[in-house]
């Protein structure tokens, strides 16, 4: 949560592109690790919903990232 509030935030100012990338692969490990701790069906389902909506925010900040890659070169 601490890191996708981080993205936002960039996100809403002048994006460092570089460090924007480390966030979201920061945020792909911490997923990954909470992954592993899954015991039981309620939190496999919560862990799969969230999974689910990191996935597709992870290809729209990827999207609004190379438009602004392309905006500095």
């Amino acid at each position: 949560m601490a890191v996708t509030a981080q993205l936002l935030r960039s996100l809403s100012e002048s994006p460092d592109v570089a460090a924007m990338r480390a966030l979201v692969t920061e945020r792909q490990r911490l997923l990954r690790e909470l992954g592993r701790g899954i015991r039981g069906q309620r939190e496999l389902g919560c862990y799969e919903a969230m999974r689910a909506a990191v996935g597709e925010s992870d290809v729209a900040i990827a999207l609004m990232l190379n438009g602004e890659a392309a905006n500095e070169g």
